[in-house]
């Protein structure tokens, strides 16, 4: 079984890294640790910058899929064009703080993920598979969390990835 697979596409870094220096200014940037990049229809701002964030448990009868509107400052970006070649839905750019990691989970999809700044000690654990991954700045990845996972930062830095929801 595949838990990571790298995908081939280019993809602009450097606008990525634009984007994410000008909404590191905002601060639910950092209450939410991050910003939705995709929102539910009928949620207007400041909302539609932290929709979809948290657990999916806190919105109800949602589901990822609901979470297919772009938020306005991310129309016409880099972003929007990753979310549309690839389907994206509740795709949003999130940090984790070092000496942090998440809960182990599973998630109701895979994830596609794009390391727009990490270090060498920020890593995926699956623990049923006792496997870690490390993913590259700048790479593309397909990542089955619908496998019970964890990801670390384990350095001093934050880590910033952009993440979608993919469905076939």
């Amino acid at each position: 079984m595949k838990l990571i697979e790298e995908i081939d596409y280019q993809v602009d870094i450097d606008k990525l890294e634009q984007h994410v220096s000008l909404i590191q200014n905002n601060p639910l940037y950092y209450r939410f640790s991050g910003i939705s990049i995709q929102h539910r229809q009928g949620i207007f701002s400041p909302w539609d910058q932290v929709d979809g964030l948290e657990s999916l448990r806190l919105y109800g009868n949602c589901t990822e899929k609901d979470f297919n509107v772009v938020q306005k400052s991310f129309k016409n970006t880099e972003y929007e064009r990753i979310i549309n070649d690839f389907g994206l839905i509740r795709s949003r750019v999130m940090f984790l703080e070092g000496k942090n990691n998440y809960s182990i989970h599973k998630d109701k999809s895979w994830r596609l993920h794009i390391p727009i700044e990490t270090n060498d000690t920020c890593m995926f654990y699956f623990p049923d598979h006792k496997k870690h991954f490390y993913l590259e700045e700048g790479k593309i990845y397909k990542v089955n969390t619908t496998e019970r996972h964890t990801f670390m930062n384990t350095g001093n830095e934050q880590r910033i990835h952009f993440i979608g929801c993919l469905y076939d």
